[in-house]
């Protein structure tokens, strides 16, 4: 992983955990995976 960053405790859980485990499900049945994010907002 690259260009990670900081971000609110409960932004990291529920909806965004759930993505990561879906991706991580495609990645580990051999599927090729591309994601792009950005960064919005202020004040961590």
């Amino acid at each position: 992983m690259t260009n990670i960053i900081p971000h609110s405790p409960n932004n990291n859980r529920g909806i965004w955990a759930e993505l990561e485990e879906y991706c991580r499900k495609i990645a580990n049945a051999g599927n090729e995976l591309y994601i792009g994010v950005g960064v919005l907002g202020s004040g961590g």
